[in-house]
This record gives C-alpha cells, sequence and structure tokens, in this order.
C-alpha cells in the first residue's frame, strides 16, 4: 500500500454533488531481514477544517468486458501491468492496466483465485491508468484509478463501489467527479489510492465505500501536493480536503497511500512531499480520520475528527503503502534502494513510530495485514517478488521467501488471499503461502432468534474469535449476544445464535466475527424472526 515536526494547517474541504455513474508458488530463501530499528518521534495534531466549494453532477456510462485468456491458476490472467488486488472475506477482486486496449479493469475470483471472471471496465475516452482496490470487510470492494492527463485536466476521480464482486451486471457502480472545475481547480493527478471499511448503520454501507487519497496540483497551493476525498451522503456528494493551505509546504508529492482500520475504523492516508526544511527529503505526511463518527457542516454530513503527523526521516520515501488493523499502523516505504517499515500502535494518541530496515536493495514495497499485529509485506527484489512477515506489529521480520516464479517483474501486490505481479506484460496470481484464516459470515438466518454462520475460508485456523450479534428495535429479550469462538480449522464453519429474542416489528441485526462484518433487518413477530435480507 507506506525527529519530529510540528505543523498545524488549516486545512480546506470542497463538497461535491455528483450524479451517479454507470460507469503457483515456491518457497526459497532470498536474504536474512535486516531489522536495524529506530525511534521516529513524531506528534499528531487536531486539525481544523474549512469547506469551500459545491459542483454539479457529471455522469459516465458504458460498461466495457475485457475476455479472459485463461482460468488457470498460476499461470497467465490476463495481458496487463500494474496490478492492484485485494479480498474483502472470501471475494477477492483485481485490478490492472490492460496494454491492447489500453484501459483499467477489474476481475473477481470468488474461491481462492482458482477461477477469475472476465474483467470489467468503463468505455472512457482518455483512458486512465493505476487501478487501486481495497476490501471493506463484509464482501463489498471499493476501487479507483489514475485519470488520464487529458481527462478533465487530470482532475477526474473515479470512486469505484463494487457491492457484489460476481456480479458484473448490477455488482459494480462508478460515481465520477470533476474535481478539475471545483474552486481553483483539482488537477494532474498522479497517484490515487483507496480504503474500505463496513460502517455500523446498514444503510451508510450503501453508498459509503470508504476514502480516497490523491496526489496532483491545486490552483492556489502548489503542484503534486495531497488531497483526500469520501462520499458524504446518498446523493452521493462528496468532500475533497487540501491538507494545507500553504504553497510549498507539502509539494513534490509522487506516491500516496489509503487505508481504514476495520476494528476502530480511522483512516489512514500517507503521502510522500518535498521537506524543505529537512534537506529536501522526500518525507512522509500521514493524514487521519474518525469515519465511525459523522457531524454535519452547513448542511452535509461530515467526519469531523482528524488529525495529522509528520515522519521526517533520514531520506527520499517513495511507493508507500499503509495497512491497519487494530490500532496497529505499518507503512512501507522504499527508500535509497531499502525496504523500509514505519510502525506504530495508535497513532492517534501515540505520536512515536518506529523505523524498521525490513531488506537491502529491494523496491516497490505493499503490505497488508492478516492479523493483530501480524502484516505480510511483498517487494522485488533482482525481479523477484518475495514476501516476508511480521508477527509483532512491524518491529521484527521474517527471513523473505520467493513468490514469484517468473522474473523480470515490474511490479506487484498483495493481500490475505493471495498477490499479483507483472512480469512482460502478463498479469499472474499466486496464492498467499502463509497459512491464514480468512472469516466469512456465510449466511444469516431467522426462526427463534438470529443465527449466523461463520466460516473459516482460509489455510490456517481461526482461534479465540470475539463475535456478537446486536440488533436494533422493538426488543425487550435478546438484543445483544456474545461469545468466542476458541478455534475453527480451515474450511470449517460454525453457527453463532442470539437464543431467544422478543419484541415487535422491523429490526436490525449486525453481525460480527472477528473482523468481519454484516448487517440485515428483518421482522420479529413476539419471538419469531423472518424476512431477514
Amino acid at each position: 500500500m507506506k525527529s519530529i515536526k510540528k505543523t498545524i494547517y488549516l486545512e480546506t474541504i470542497t463538497l461535491v454533488i455528483v450524479g451517479l455513474l454507470m460507469l503457483s508458488t515456491v518457497n526459497i530463501i532470498a536474504q536474512a531481514p535486516e531489522t536495524t530499528t529506530n525511534k521516529v518521534i513524531t506528534q499528531t495534531n487536531k486539525t481544523n477544517i474549512k469547506p469551500t466549494d459545491l459542483a454539479n453532477p457529471q455522469t459516465l456510462e458504458n460498461k466495457k468486458i475485457c475476455s479472459q485468456p485463461s482460468n488457470t491458476l498460476g499461470t497467465s490472467l490476463f495481458p496487463g501491468i500494474t496490478p492492484a488486488i485485494a479480498n474483502s472475506g472470501s471475494a477477492m477482486v483485481l485490478g490492472w492496466n490492460d496494454v491492447d486496449s489500453p484501459n483499467v479493469y477489474f476481475s473477481a475470483s470468488m474461491d481462492a483465485g482458482t477461477t477469475w471472471s472476465d474483467g470489467i471496465g468503463w468505455t472512457i475516452e482518455e483512458p486512465p491508468t493505476l487501478p487501486d482496490v481495497d476490501g471493506c470487510g463484509d464482501g463489498r470492494l471499493i476501487a479507483t484509478m489514475c485519470p488520464n492527463g487529458l481527462d478533465n485536466d487530470g482532475g477526474a476521480g473515479y470512486a469505484i463501489q463494487i457491492s457484489d464482486p460476481s456480479d458484473q451486471t448490477t455488482g459494480y457502480y462508478c460515481p465520477y467527479y470533476t474535481w478539475n472545475d471545483v474552486g481553483a481547480g483539482y488537477t494532474n493527478f498522479i497517484d490515487v489510492a483507496c480504503g474500505g471499511y463496513t460502517a455500523a448503520d446498514p444503510a451508510e454501507n450503501a453508498w459509503a465505500f470508504g476514502c480516497y487519497s490523491m496526489i496532483g496540483d491545486h490552483g492556489n497551493i502548489g503542484g503534486q501536493t495531497g488531497f483526500f476525498s469520501y462520499i458524504s451522503g446518498s446523493e452521493y456528494s462528496a468532500w475533497i480536503y487540501t491538507l494545507t493551505d500553504t504553497p510549498g509546504t507539502l509539494n513534490g508529492g509522487t506516491s500516496t497511500s489509503s487505508d481504514i482500520d476495520q476494528d476502530t475504523l480511522i483512516s489512514y492516508a500517507v503521502y510522500n512531499y518535498v521537506d524543505y526544511n529537512n534537506s529536501g527529503y522526500l518525507d512522509i505526511y500521514l493524514f487521519m480520520m474518525d469515519f465511525g463518527q459523522w457531524g454535519t457542516y452547513q448542511g452535509s454530513p461530515i467526519h469531523e475528527n482528524a488529525w495529522e503527523t509528520h515522519l521526517i526521516t533520514s531520506g527520499n520515501n517513495n511507493n508507500l503503502d499503509v495497512s491497519a488493523y487494530k490500532d496497529n499502523v505499518i507503512i512501507v516505504s522504499e527508500r535509497a534502494g531499502n525496504i523500509i517499515a514505519y510502525h506504530a500502535d495508535d497513532p492517534v494518541h501515540n505520536g512515536t513510530f518506529s523505523e524498521t530496515t525490513i531488506i537491502t536493495g529491494a523496491e516497490q514495497p505493499r503490505i497488508s495485514h492478516y492479523g493483530q499485529n501480524k502484516a505480510v509485506c511483498e517487494f522485488i527484489k533482482s525481479g523477484v517478488v518475495y514476501s516476508t512477515v511480521t508477527e509483532d506489529g512491524g518491529a521484527t521480520w521474517s527471513t523473505p521467501e520467493q513468490v514469484s516464479v517468473e522474473e523480470s517483474i515490474q511490479s506487484t501486490d498483495v493481500c490475505l488471499m493471495g498477490s499479483a505481479y507483472e512480469s512482460d506484460n502478463t498479469i499472474y496470481f499466486a496464492p498467499m503461502t502463509i497459512k491464514t484464516p480468512i472469516l466469512g459470515i456465510e449466511s444469516v438466518s431467522g426462526g427463534v432468534g438470529v443465527s449466523a454462520v461463520i466460516k473459516n475460508s482460509g489455510t490456517g485456523a481461526a482461534e479465540n474469535v470475539d463475535w456478537s450479534i446486536t440488533s436494533t428495535g422493538t426488543i425487550f429479550v435478546g438484543k445483544e449476544k456474545s461469545g468466542t469462538i476458541a478455534t475453527l480449522a480451515p474450511g470449517a464453519s460454525v453457527t453463532i445464535k442470539t437464543g431467544l429474542m422478543l419484541g415487535f416489528g422491523t429490526i436490525s441485526a449486525t453481525i460480527t466475527a472477528g473482523s468481519v462484518t454484516k448487517t440485515v433487518s428483518g421482522k420479529l413477530l413476539l419471538f419469531f424472526v423472518t424476512k431477514l435480507a
């Protein structure tokens, strides 16, 4: 995905109204990890937010299909470059840039990468590049892509929402924003990223999939500065943030990444920038926001709580990626030919990051959590993809293992279920060799109370999984039930239940197992639950 200088910026946001758019692995030792560790002292500051402009709707239509030449695991999937991959429960989505007919496409696998759907994209006159995709945790995914420089002056924003990866007719939807004609103009996006989440309110999940970060130019602030955005309501209005009001202070960026901690719902967006107060190095700016809280500003919903941190380092940080889970935040960076991990616990309240060198002589790191304080980092070394894992929040890393059989790898990405990489303009998928559990809520049913089937579709056992079923409505007995699944073997399922519920009328039930959440609604007729959906 990525000494302290205290700075408080007056931030700017813009609200935009937009229309709805129809728019095989081997284990080979590489090199022992380098685990030199230093402290990077930072200070987190609460930020101020000021809105600016309003824009009118735009509409983009016409989906297009990219047929798959092969469905065989371990062989080429699609001709293409710059892959991005993510999973949401057992659903996995791959994004890539097609080289034969320039465009960005997305393909889904519902069986751990054994088979993949044909790719789906949109007909765009000036084709985009550089896809990004992230899971929301409940089967939905969020995606985006970098606009062509000729597409609305490079200021087109694609907020792709994947509600059902297996349904290419109605499961892929893309609100579209023309940021170039808003206020002083947001143009020339050169890197974009997204992070997904599941809200507690099921109605919110119909339109609120996550956040977007971009690097581009702004009419008042300057070139290659950071922006942040999210959809703020069911009408698909969207806020955009500038991260400084002072020209030159956050300019010269080349890389951004975003993630939302699906346990705490705190978002983390990272950007590099030229720090003229630190020898002109590309340092890291971290912008954090609470997606679990809503307020109102000038009549529109807004996330009111946000924080910022600067990581002042000893070199140029490029190719950033970030992953967060249960307050453990790991930013990976390519710095002077080495892969660096900056890691912290709860940086909103604790401003100290530690710095660990994962490996030397490597490039293009990608990071993904697979448990509490557990994450996998992939990188390219001598044209080959390797992976390494941490089980202590980023402080130490395992000896790297080779992932790709092919060589001359140009780019890679990783998720809980496997990795996608590019070799000679061809996209490959390799399943994850780490034994990890993948929890999913397979089904929810009514009757005497609410029941849910929890399945582990991963390759490792799930242990000590906290679960809960919380219901709202006119309920007198049985509103909440919780427990712990001691162990759930790979491929195994278990049913959790509320037991007897008493009440009447419409109810909503939120089922949580580990980091996986699903919300359904139905009817409670005294003690019998029906019509759950």
